[in-house]
């Protein structure tokens, strides 16, 4: 590692030659990675951020009901992370990405105001799995049911409370059902496990002739 300025020479070779200088490790860090195209990717994994309060999108499968709430953002914690399923034009399943095959986000079969958001069995017939996420501007979603779209998923109040319980509330254009989807690069790598790097099957290696530098971050 060099701690210069200038940082790391790094070269391509034809192949692997199971050297330390072509060996890499993968660090996670906090990168801004909002979605910040007009809609949402159908699969993909995503973090759903309160626009009021901040917070994000959480559950506790360990709970006896499994409720949907707002935490502070931790990187370490699948029950973060949500993968949204079209089922046609803006119509979604919103399913934990920690969760077991065959569950979704929906409010338990009850239609009315302040009802909470639940993670419910996953059942493609039922209304109450399947929200109309809309872009309204500004790289911001709301989250309506397809129950009844009178009513949007949000907060009861606008608080910054951590394990406060998401509910289905009365449309209005309020910040409490607003949301930013945050998409997330799911990748089988582990952290401070080696690999090695290739571009159309070259190898990248750490060579005095490179012309690609790496600095210290």
């Amino acid at each position: 590692e060099d701690k210069s300025d200038k940082g790391v020479g790094f070269t391509f070779r034809n192949e692997f030659e199971n050297k330390e200088t072509q060996r890499f490790k993968f660090r996670e860090h906090n990168i801004d990675k909002t979605y910040n195209k007009f809609g949402l990717e159908s699969n993909e994994v995503y973090r759903i951020k309160v626009k009021s309060s901040g917070l994000y999108l959480d559950h506790n499968e360990s709970s006896t009901t499994d409720y949907l709430v707002q935490n502070k953002l931790d990187l370490e914690k699948k029950s973060q992370l949500f993968r949204v399923v079209r089922i046609n034009e803006n119509k979604y399943k919103i399913v934990p990405y920690d969760s077991e095959v065959g569950k979704a986000i929906g409010t338990n079969g009850a239609n009315s105001v302040n009802s909470k958001a639940v993670i419910s069995e996953y059942n493609d017939e039922n209304q109450h799995q399947i929200w109309e996420i809309t872009p309204i501007g500004n790289r911001q979603f709301t989250i309506e049911s397809t129950q009844n779209n009178n009513y949007m998923l949000g907060l009861e109040t606008a608080v910054t409370t951590q394990n406060t319980n998401l509910v289905l509330n009365s449309s209005a254009d309020t910040d409490k059902q607003k949301f930013y989807f945050e998409k997330v690069g799911i990748f089988d790598i582990q952290e401070n496990d080696f690999y090695e790097l290739k571009i159309n099957g070259n190898v990248l290696s750490n060579d005095e002739s490179a012309n690609v530098v790496l600095k210290e971050d």
